[in-house]
């Protein structure tokens, strides 16, 4: 395993960590950690490390996470539509976990139909 992989994984890890505290003492900072685009950077960094810095996978990666941010968001919503009900936590993640599933199938559906598919 290379150097760059391994600070890539504490990187990783350090985020997540740093969230677990967070959030047990602040929910708004937590929510502002779980939005921040970390996630999407480390995702940029593995994607440029991994391919050599070749533009169209990254271009690619780009694209899609742009477009994978609507299932996610939908996600969001579903679960707080869950929330908002009374509904248990693992029924509010299942409702969340299959709209952003069939959003995100959808999306791909809809790449697959103009061509734009990527594996």
């Amino acid at each position: 395993m290379s150097t760059q992989r391994i600070v890539q994984l504490l990187v990783s890890y350090l985020v997540i960590t740093a969230f677990a505290f967070v959030s047990e003492k602040s929910r708004v900072l937590a929510a502002v950690i779980a939005v921040f685009p970390i996630n999407v950077t480390l995702g940029i960094w593995f994607v440029y490390t991994n391919t050599h810095g070749n533009p169209q996978v990254l271009a690619d990666f780009l694209r899609m996470l742009f477009f994978g941010l609507v299932p996610a968001l939908l996600f969001v919503a579903a679960c707080w539509f869950g929330v908002h009900r009374g509904w248990s936590f693992d029924r509010i993640l299942l409702l969340g976990g299959v709209t952003w599933i069939v959003a995100m199938a959808a999306y791909r559906g809809i790449e697959w139909q103009l061509g734009l598919h990527q594996s």
